[in-house]
């Protein structure tokens, strides 16, 4: 029951509750905003892939020819510092002019969007923000901050071997 005084037969009013309640929820709120990047600092890159790894991209004979592009999709068991994740991902496989084969992320910088290639524009393009990388993984346009990454590529017994 309440009393005239506002509060309740305990004592406990509407307005302490409500600093009550109101301190403790800046409190938590406070602590998530200072204390998740702190944990994350402690972590680290423990959830970072640390050793790179070779996967197979396709025979030689199956590269494209210069100005089109072919994914290529892995798949990879990577130890963080706990336990074993598998991993995925896509990577674009190019041909030069010079007939050499190169790889590009397909992992848009900006965001971590998967970009696509359009034949059609001749232009990779990121799905999220409509970033365009040309041909070579170049910002043409948008938001992204830099190039796609070029990524490692070997020949090896007529496969084309990429590290991702």
């Amino acid at each position: 029951m309440c009393n005239r005084n506002g509060g309740d037969e305990n004592g406990v009013n509407r307005r302490q509750a409500l600093k009550t309640f109101g301190f403790w929820a800046i409190s938590g709120i406070a602590a998530a905003v200072v204390g998740i990047p702190g944990i994350r600092f402690l972590i680290g890159n423990s959830q970072v892939l640390r050793e790179p790894q070779w996967v197979d991209a396709g025979l030689v004979s199956h590269l494209p020819t210069p100005g089109e592009f072919i994914p290529v999709r892995y798949s990879l068991l990577a130890k963080d510092a706990w336990r074993e994740v598998r991993r995925e991902g896509l990577v674009w496989i190019g041909s030069s002019k010079e007939g050499q084969a190169f790889a590009l992320s397909a992992t848009c910088p900006h965001l971590g969007c998967l970009v696509r290639w359009r034949d059609d524009e001749g232009l990779f393009v990121c799905p999220c923000h409509t970033g365009k990388f040309d041909a070579e993984g170049n910002v043409v346009s948008g938001p992204p901050p830099g190039p796609l990454q070029r990524l490692d590529i070997m020949v090896e017994d007529d496969k084309v071997m990429v590290k991702v």
